[in-house]
């Protein structure tokens, strides 16, 4: 009897020794492996939309969590547009080093057609192929917006995603269901808004020539009607190939074509099944890390919500998509856990740009109040609340004062708050160095996050931060608590090449809402200072802007699914597995 007790107890104190081994060497193996990363990038969202910053309205239940287990930026800075800002944070680097930039002809902040051959370029080395290199699956759900190309080749596949689903142009109002079809006065008046200085210099020509004597009057009739007839062509290749067009609103997984139109409402929730099954596939086969980037066509509009989210935010359709975006992250989160992936777990979260105006100064529409969000208050150094001046598409701090979360437990303290200037590229270099992925072939312009892990206090790595829009000098620049305007917001949007003059200076920490200048004559040694940076910067910039060839809409490139109809109409969704 005593010799069996011996033989078991023998046995099962052999047992534990090899569990604790093991488990011993499972946790040094989780010690050792790179963290997984989540990499959340809203679409036009604002300070104020989120309760973190201040919005007490809507509840943002899940993005608040973030903030609350991580670390909060409070002087994010992004572009005013989204192609620039999504080309800055895959790749650390400004506009005109990526090329992603308005053009002097084709005036388009962003990709307004799928039809054209520009894209980022395949020389840039992108945040996804940063981790591929590192031996990590790579996902992308969401919206693209850095380029087609024919034959799809600017498309995330050949940016270093494994996988993809999601819209490779924005979320636009063609791609909704209140759409009132391509054949409408203000459609017709587009190409007018977006062209109005080379079309009125056309048609001022007429009477010029007729004046110097070079025409006679049938000579001004057949000019006008050559110019009545090319715009009336211009408008007929603008519905039919840019955004204005719903099959332009294009759902791709991968290098396939699965929804033509997409349907607008359930956008979110595919994205969202797919994250699902996908952190379910991770959570079985563990040999390798992973980098999801969920990128949500909320906010942009026209604001849309599925039928689980419609008249629950309380506040409009507005409230409701905002609502939606916030249950995503925390079901993605949720999943994570529940799937045993969130041990080691890098999370991130930004936004593109500022929110959107109820007015559009481009085209003179009045927006529905429902389909703008909130640029948010800030306080300024005497403790008072402050609005946010601006919107989406200016430099004033509501266009690209944006969202900054990140959160890595155990790693990053809880709670905590940055008040530095930094910037979306900043995502990058963060990522470089947790990698321990160094570059040397190429200027990264973002700077890393890390150094405010140790002391939120860590002063900006930013000395001078340039915000640029037009392809011919910053439209503005932060330096220390100063903020240069150099364009003339007033006259149209933040990228209009009517440079002024004198910049307009502001202190970003009495005056955060922008509302008095500083005297210039009193600030000539800030002025010089920023002058200075600013024609150095220039000097040293190796500019690689696409082309105005490659920016123009070439009909045979156009994807079409099931040609000439272009057509691949949706499935019906199955979200029973999302718990709606």
């Amino acid at each position: 009897m005593a010799s069996t007790v011996r033989y078991y107890t023998a046995v099962c104190f052999t047992m534990y020794l090899v569990a604790t081994v093991l488990a011993s060497k499972v946790e040094n193996q989780n010690a050792e492996r790179p963290p997984n990363v989540v990499l959340f990038l809203l679409d036009d969202t604002g300070l104020g939309d989120l309760g973190c910053y201040g919005n007490k309205s809507v509840k943002t239940p899940n993005i608040d969590k973030l903030a609350k287990e991580g670390m909060k930026f409070n002087r994010m800075y992004a572009n005013p547009y989204c192609s620039p800002s999504r080309a800055a944070i895959l790749t650390g680097r400004l506009p005109p080093r990526t090329g992603i930039l308005k053009g002097r002809l084709m005036q388009w902040q962003v990709f307004v057609s799928s039809a054209t051959n520009g894209g980022l370029q395949h020389d840039e080395l992108t945040m996804a192929e940063v981790f591929k290199e590192k031996g990590y699956d790579t996902r992308l759900l969401g919206k693209w917006h850095i380029g087609n190309g024919p034959g799809g080749k600017y498309l995330p596949m050949r940016h270093g995603f494994d996988y993809w689903v999601g819209t490779p142009l924005t979320h636009a109002y063609s791609c909704s269901n209140t759409y009132k079809g391509q054949w409408t006065l203000q459609n017709f008046l587009y190409p007018l808004f977006e062209h109005t200085s080379i079309l009125m210099t056309m048609a001022l020509l007429i009477p010029v020539l007729k004046l110097l004597g070079f025409i006679e009057l049938n000579g001004v009739v057949m000019l006008t009607k050559g110019l009545v007839v090319f715009y009336i062509l211009y408008f007929l290749y603008m519905i039919h190939f840019s955004l204005l067009n719903p099959k332009s609103c294009i759902l791709y997984r991968n290098d396939e074509i699965i929804q033509q139109p997409y349907y607008t409402d359930n956008l979110t929730l595919e994205y969202t099944r797919e994250a699902v099954d996908y952190l379910e596939e991770r959570g079985k086969e563990r040999s390798k890390p992973f980098f999801l980037m969920m990128s949500y066509n909320q906010m942009h509009t026209t604001i849309f919500a599925s039928q689980s989210f419609k008249d629950t935010g309380g506040l409009g359709l507005y409230s409701d998509a905002l609502r939606e975006m916030d249950w995503s992250i925390g079901k993605v989160m949720a999943e994570l856990k529940r799937n045993k992936l969130d041990s080691n777990l890098l999370v991130m979260l930004t936004s593109d740009n500022g929110p959107l105006s109820t007015y559009e100064p481009h085209t003179m529409a009045h927006v529905p109040v429902d389909q703008g969000g909130s640029a948010g208050e800030v306080k300024n150094s005497r403790g008072e609340r402050v609005r946010l001046k601006g919107f989406k598409s200016t430099n004033w701090e509501g266009g690209i004062r944006v969202p900054g979360l990140i959160r890595w437990p155990g790693k990053i303290p809880a709670g905590s708050e940055v008040d530095a200037v930094t910037s979306i590229m900043d995502f990058y270099p963060t990522v470089l160095d947790v990698m321990n992925r160094p570059v040397a072939d190429r200027i990264i312009d973002g700077q890393s996050l890390l150094p405010f892990v140790s002391d939120v206090k860590t002063p900006t790595q930013h000395l001078f931060l340039f915000h640029w829009c037009d392809p011919d000098h910053p439209a503005a620049v932060t330096y220390k608590n100063y903020k240069a305007i150099f364009v003339d917001e007033t006259i149209h949007v933040g990228c209009n090449r009517n440079f002024r003059s004198e910049p307009l200076l502001f202190d970003m920490s009495l005056d955060p809402g922008e509302s008095s200048p500083l005297p210039l004559d009193k600030h000539q040694e800030v002025l010089d200072e920023i002058r200075t940076a600013v024609h150095f910067h220039m000097q040293g910039l190796n500019q690689n802007y696409i082309t105005e060839m490659e920016k123009m809409f070439v009909p045979w490139w156009y994807p079409c699914h099931n040609f000439p109809f272009c057509s691949a109409k949706p499935n019906p969704g199955n979200y029973a597995k999302l718990g709606l």
